[in-house]
C-alpha cells in the first residue's frame, strides 16, 4: 500500500523510473533473506556494502522511498533516536563478534577490532561515495559511525544495565503492535495511554528481576548455549524467509521481530551479551515502527516489494534519515527533489 503522507507525482519522474526495481538480485533470494534479515536488518556488518553493491538499488531510490515516509518531525526525531539506540547496539555486537573470533584463533586486541574497523570502513565508503546525498549529510552519517565505533569496548560492560532501559521501548512496542493490534500506518490508533504503558514497563521490570535472580546463568553450560545457539539459528533461518509473517497471518513466533521482546532473557539466562546486541536490531526496528505508528508515516521497510530495495533502505539508512532531515530544514515538507 502507498503511504498516505502527501506527495507531487511530478517530482517521482526520474528519481523512481517505475514501481519495479531496476534489476533483479543475482544473490538467490533465500541466502538474500538470511543475509539481511537474519543480521538484524539496520545493522551493518563487513560483508553488506560489498552486497549492496551487487544486489542492492541506487540511493536516489531509495531516498524517493524514503522521504515519501518521513517527513513528519516527530517521525524524524524519533528516528534520529532510533538511530542511536541501532548504532549503540549494533557496535556492541560487533565487539563482541571480534572478541569470539580472536579467542577461536587465540590472537588478541588487533583481531577482535578486525570485524568493528571492517564494518566502519567498508560502510563509511559507501555512504560517502551516495553522491546524490550533501556532502554535510555524508559527513554527519561517517561522524555517526565514528562514534559507535569509538565507544564499541564500553557499551558491552553496561549490558545488564541497559537490559533494564529497553524494557520501557519494549513495552511501547507490545502496547501498539500486540495489544492495540496497530500498525505502522497508525490508521484507527487509539489516543495514547500512558497509564497503561507504565503498568506494562513495571510488569517488563518485574520480569527482568525475577529473571535476574531466578534465571540468570541457569543456561551458561557450554553444551546448554550450544543448543541455545542451534535453536535460535535454525528458528532464524527459516522466519527470515517471511519476515513480517504476511504468509502465517502475523502470527508473533513466525517472525524475527518476536526476537527484540524476547532476546534479553536469552541472554540473561546464557550470559551472552551479544545475544542481547542481537535481539537489540530487531526491537530498534520495531521501535522505528512504533514512531511511524504515532507519526501516521507508515514504514517503508514494510513497503518495499523488492529485496533489492530493502537492501538499500537499510544500508544507507544513516543518508537518508540525515538527508530527510536537511530536506526538510532547508525546503520543509515534500518530496525527493528530482536526480
Amino acid at each position: 500500500p502507498i503511504s498516505s503522507a502527501p506527495f507531487v507525482a511530478s517530482h517521482w519522474v526520474g528519481v523512481m523510473a517505475s514501481s519495479s526495481p531496476s534489476s533483479s538480485s543475482p544473490v538467490p533470494e533465500p541466502l538474500l533473506k538470511v543475509l539481511l534479515y537474519g543480521g538484524a536488518p539496520f545493522f551493518g556488518w563487513p560483508f553488506k556494502p560489498a552486497l549492496n553493491a551487487v544486489a542492492g538499488e541506487k540511493y536516489e531510490r531509495a531516498y524517493a522511498h524514503f522521504r515519501r515516509d518521513h517527513q513528519d518531525p516527530f517521525n524524524l526525531f524519533f528516528h534520529c533516536l532510533c538511530l542511536v539506540f541501532q548504532l549503540g547496539f549494533n557496535y556492541g555486537l560487533l565487539s563482541e563478534v571480534g572478541k569470539a573470533v580472536a579467542k577461536l584463533t587465540g590472537s588478541g586486541e588487533k583481531v577482535a577490532d578486525l570485524v568493528p574497523m571492517a564494518t566502519t570502513a567498508a560502510w563509511s565508503w559507501t555512504l560517502l561515495r551516495a553522491r546524490n546525498a550533501p556532502l554535510v549529510v555524508r559527513i554527519a552519517s561517517v561522524a555517526a559511525l565514528g562514534l559507535a565505533h569509538s565507544l564499541r569496548n564500553s557499551i558491552p560492560e553496561w549490558w545488564r544495565e541497559l537490559s533494564w532501559a529497553t524494557g520501557v521501548v519494549e513495552m511501547m512496542a507490545v502496547q501498539v503492535f500486540v495489544i492495540n493490534k496497530g500498525d505502522t500506518s497508525g490508521r484507527g490508533r487509539p489516543p495514547f495511554n500512558l497509564r497503561q504503558l507504565l503498568g506494562l514497563v513495571a510488569v517488563r521490570s518485574a520480569l527482568r528481576l525475577g529473571a535476574e535472580r531466578c534465571a540468570a546463568g541457569s543456561l551458561a553450560s557450554a553444551r546448554a548455549r550450544l543448543v541455545v545457539n542451534a535453536l535460535l539459528a535454525t528458528w532464524m533461518a527459516k522466519v527470515v524467509q517471511d519476515p513480517f509473517a504476511a504468509k502465517s497471518g502475523g502470527k508473533a513466533t513466525k517472525t524475527p521481530f518476536v526476537l527484540g521482546l524476547v532476546g534479553w532473557l536469552l541472554a540473561v539466562a546464557t550470559e551472552q551479551p551479544w545475544l542481547y546486541f542481537y535481539s537489540g536490531g530487531f526491537l530498534a526496528s520495531m521501535t522505528q515502527g512504533v514512531a511511524h505508528h504515532y507519526a501516521g508515516e507508515e514504514s517503508t521497510l514494510t513497503q518495499l516489494a523488492s529485496l533489492p530495495d530493502e537492501l538499500a533502505h537499510t544500508t544507507f539508512f544513516p543518508n537518508l534519515l540525515f538527508h530527510s532531515v536537511y530536506q526538510s530544514l532547508t525546503s520543509g515538507k515534500g518530496p525527493a527533489p528530482c536526480s
